[in-house]
């Protein structure tokens, strides 16, 4: 069983909404499951209400839960692939709420071979995170007084701060969002397009992929996979090597849940999508609007990331105003699927992250 010091007691509801431009993007919600941690209080507050005759309703029960969580996936991600994460997460008293990006998990996809990782621009990703907020997270928060977390990984975190950024640009009031701090785990600041660790061959490479994907463009070939990309296959996975994790088993998660639902597979991505992403980044790296978020942020940083860079987490902290790096040893990209030790550590500065209201 994935993650098996992690509780799996609950699943997500789904259900879908209509983006600005009429896509299909499906979200999903977990309850807050803290009376079963709380069983005893819980089960004290309703026999005295029984015995003194007054009523309960479901807003009383709000009571027990400490907030809501935004929990944003990568890309290739889906929902049913946290189903242990959201679990852990209701368990300590949170409501979570999620949604598949478009073009990917259940969400409508963008071209007519549906394997091919494609988007337009990142606007496109902001512009859902934006209406799914406005239609779900922030009614449920104004009503309970329920503060908001956002915890994001990889190209979710990235999607996070241009919210983020867009927010306070804007000049909304965060006591109105109620967006308390959000944990960026492994975020996607920058690519790294070459596989080997070395600053220049990094520099040089991504440069020269950055021109590749204007050119392709220009061409008309943004619905191309960029080369190696293709359709997804089980027979494509190899655990050896791989770039995501350390644990086995949380390595064929992804993979056992495309066999239940082959609909949920994603394949490579497209020179489109990657000139959407190059163009997103240069956006992100705007420091005077980065200077402008006051939402307290925390990057957790797998140590040993050879699919977003680590530099590049660093460099952004320069010009976030309330932000704290920390460092997981040993990981690699998918910190929260990595081998136990790694999880329990990376659990234990989420924990304290969720407990403490500053930097």
């Amino acid at each position: 069983m994935t993650n098996s010091s992690d509780n799996i007691d609950q699943s997500f509801n789904f259900s879908f909404f209509t983006s600005v431009d009429k896509k299909q993007i499906r979200w999903g919600y977990m309850k807050s499951n803290r009376s079963c941690i709380y069983l005893n209080n819980v089960k004290k507050e309703w026999d005295l209400a029984k015995n003194d005759g007054t009523t309960k309703n479901k807003e009383n029960i709000e009571d027990n839960c400490k907030g809501i969580i935004l929990l944003l996936n990568g890309r290739t991600e889906f929902m049913e692939k946290y189903q242990s994460v959201a679990s852990r997460l209701s368990s300590m008293g949170y409501h979570v709420m999620s949604l598949d990006w478009r073009g990917q998990g259940l969400s409508a996809r963008e071209l007519p071979n549906q394997d091919k990782g494609y988007v337009k621009n990142f606007q496109l990703y902001i512009n859902d995170l934006e209406l799914f907020f406005n239609l779900y997270a922030a009614p449920l928060s104004i009503k309970f007084n329920l503060p908001i977390t956002i915890i994001a990984h990889s190209m979710g975190g990235h999607i996070t701060l241009r919210f983020l950024s867009e927010v306070y640009k804007n000049g909304y009031k965060m006591d109105m969002l109620n967006i308390e701090k959000s944990i960026l785990i492994s975020p996607m600041i920058d690519i790294i397009t070459s596989p080997v660790k070395k600053d220049f061959l990094d520099i040089s490479t991504n440069w020269g992929t950055r021109l590749l994907a204007d050119i392709a463009i220009k061409a008309k070939f943004g619905a191309s996979y960029i080369p190696g990309g293709k359709d997804y296959s089980i027979k494509n996975a190899k655990f050896e090597n791989n770039l995501l994790t350390h644990d086995w088993d949380n390595f064929w998660l992804e993979h056992r849940e495309i066999a239940k639902n082959r609909k949920l597979a994603l394949g490579g991505v497209t020179w489109g999508w990657l000139k959407a992403a190059f163009d997103s980044i240069d956006t992100l790296n705007d420091k005077d609007a980065l200077s402008k978020i006051r939402t307290a942020i925390w990057i957790l940083s797998a140590e040993q990331d050879r699919v977003v860079s680590n530099k590049a987490q660093k460099q952004i902290c320069q010009a976030l105003p309330n932000v704290k790096f920390i460092s997981i040893p040993n990981s690699r990209h998918e910190i929260l699927f990595e081998k136990e030790d790694i999880r329990k550590l990376l659990w234990k500065n989420i924990t304290n992250i969720l407990s403490n209201n500053s930097i």
